[in-house]
Formats: C-alpha cells, sequence, structure tokens
C-alpha cells in the first residue's frame, strides 16, 4: 500500500510540474517565429518598453518566474523589474512594459499548456501575453490581446 500511494504522489507531482517553469533558473521566453521577449536597449527603469527581438542571449533577453499562488511574476535578469500590464489596464491592446515589482495584479500571469509545446502566459483578468503583429515580427511590441497562435511562447533554459 505504501508503494502505490509513494507513486500516486510522485505522478501528481510530475502532472503539476511538467511544462512549468522552475524557481531560480533563467529562462528566454520565446514566441513561435523564435524572436524572444526583450527588453528595449537593455533598460533598467521603470516603464521601459518590451518588444520581440532578434535572440542576442543578453540578460534584457533572459527572466526569472516568481511563483506567487496561481500566479507568477515575471523578472528581468538585467534589471530586476517585471513584466506590467502598462497602467495597470487589463484589456486587450494595452502595451506591456517593465516596472518595479509591486505585487498587483498587472504584473500577475497564469502559465496554461497550449498542447502543442506552447504555452499562453494569462494575465489575472484573463487576456493573453502576445505581439503586436500576427506573425511576431521583430521589433513588435509586447500587448495584450486574445488567445491566439501569436499568443504562444515557449520558456528557454538559459544555460
Amino acid at each position: 500500500m505504501k508503494k502505490v500511494f509513494t507513486v500516486v504522489i510522485l505522478l501528481i507531482t510530475l502532472t503539476v510540474v511538467k511544462g512549468q517553469v522552475k524557481e531560480n533558473v533563467k529562462y528566454q521566453i520565446v514566441n513561435k517565429s523564435g524572436a524572444v521577449i526583450d527588453v528595449h536597449k537593455a533598460s533598467k527603469d521603470n516603464n521601459a518598453n518590451v518588444a520581440l527581438w532578434d535572440n542576442k542571449k543578453a540578460a534584457n533577453q533572459q527572466f526569472y518566474f516568481i511563483k506567487f499562488n496561481d500566479f507568477y511574476y515575471i523578472k528581468n535578469v538585467n534589471s530586476g523589474k517585471a513584466l506590467d500590464i502598462k497602467k495597470g489596464i487589463d484589456k486587450k491592446k494595452t502595451n506591456i512594459h517593465q516596472y518595479q515589482i509591486n505585487l498587483t495584479d498587472a504584473q500577475k500571469f497564469k502559465i496554461v499548456d497550449a498542447k502543442d509545446g506552447y504555452y499562453y502566459l494569462v494575465s489575472a483578468k484573463g487576456n493573453y501575453l502576445s505581439s503586436e503583429t500576427v506573425h511576431g515580427q521583430r521589433g513588435s511590441n509586447i500587448i495584450l490581446w486574445s488567445k491566439s497562435n501569436v499568443a504562444k511562447w515557449k520558456f528557454v533554459e538559459v544555460k
């Protein structure tokens, strides 16, 4: 009976952890075109814009995921600031920038499995982190949008 119980607990744990990110690990957030989320010009300032860019493996393109209940704060390695919904307006077309971590809903995102090797980053009110262009091209601002192929991301661990 003890072995069965251990196996069940292990399976439950694997189900919860599979596809999720680990804390204290650096990740790049990559869209289907291969572009990565990038803090503009490696800024360390509040309100610095966040857009897609070519993968340079730079610190301003790397993020930590900090677990908080059912959500994550996504903290930039270079600046120490979190991805943030501009002015806290959680609706479609709102721009994403970085801002000091303040524990508001504007910085909380859920990770939802898209069932194809990609994931959605969903805001506290249910909008999806996306890019402003249909193909997720370099230079495209990161915005909130509805569920779509453009709103899918992979989390690639930085070694």
